[in-house]
């Protein structure tokens, strides 16, 4: 409906102030009806809603962390984005882990870009799962120090997630063989982490079992919305599940879910919390 105006959410109010318009039929009156009795401030009605806005000048003014903490949200949408050292960090998400790992309200930063390339492990293993990798415990540090920390420092949540710490090197997986799965977790404190295949596609495709999921149960919202956003312009990238004794599950190029030996060099695609 050409009446609602996209230059209403660049406004950026998040009061029910009314918005009118004159000349409507009775079913646009009614859609403006139901839009005016929305709770814009509010998780719910922000996730619903992709604008992809340039938002980097509340990180100047640090605005962005009032409109984040108090929940209204105020001007911010899913796909919004920051620019900053040549990376541009997207929000995926509101109050994703709200009542279920932090009582804080929260946005969820992805990265549109490869933050570099690394192997999980060194060899092909997935022994200790993915809380016992390379990449978890060396690889994402270091990129949290270099590369988030002096955007945003200060305001990185840190938080206790369920990741999988071990795995049977005989148990059947995804692949209907029995070469590998998941089979224990453990609650890790973490600041960065690699996405699972349901936070980027909303679905299992090659997670190996239940421990690789946990509590990241939910597809993010910028990628449900937008699902161009879910595969990289130029190179494949690592989710966290194990797929295998020496396999972790990947997006590759094309946007589909994959795997690959562990000890292969595939993107880096973190998310991380801003509170």
């Amino acid at each position: 409906m050409s009446f609602l105006k996209k230059s209403w959410f660049d406004k950026g109010t998040s009061t029910k102030t009314p918005l009118n318009a004159s000349g409507l039929n009775d079913l646009e009156q009614r859609i403006l009806d139901a839009f005016n009795n929305i709770d814009r401030n509010s998780a719910g009605s922000h996730n619903s809603i992709f604008r992809g806005k340039d938002i980097t000048s509340y990180l100047d003014d640090e605005s962005l962390y009032t409109r984040i903490s108090n929940g209204a949200f105020d001007d911010l949408y899913i796909g919004d984005y920051i620019k900053k050292n040549g990376i541009t960090w997207r929000i995926a998400a509101f109050d994703y882990y709200l009542n279920r790992r932090t009582s804080l309200h929260h946005a969820i930063f992805v990265p549109d870009e490869s933050l570099g390339e690394n192997s999980m492990n060194e060899t092909a293993t997935t022994s200790k799962g993915y809380s016992g990798s390379n990449m978890f415990s060396t690889i994402l540090p270091g990129i949290l120090t270099e590369l988030i920390n002096p955007i945003f420092d200060g305001h990185v949540m840190s938080y206790s997630n369920l990741l999988t710490t071990a795995t049977n090197e005989t148990g059947y997986n995804r692949w209907g063989t029995n070469s590998g799965c998941a089979s224990s977790w453990d609650f890790k404190n973490q600041n960065l982490s690699l996405m699972n295949e349901v936070q980027v596609t909303g679905t299992i495709a090659w997670s190996s079992s239940g421990f690789d999921i946990g509590i990241d149960n939910v597809q993010f919202p910028l990628f449900k919305m937008a699902p161009e956003f879910i595969s990289l312009k130029d190179k494949n990238y690592w989710t966290r599940a194990v797929s295998t004794k020496n396999r972790f599950t990947i997006i590759s190029l094309g946007g589909y879910n994959n795997s690959e030996d562990a000890n292969l060099k595939n993107g880096i695609r973190p998310y991380f919390i801003i509170h």
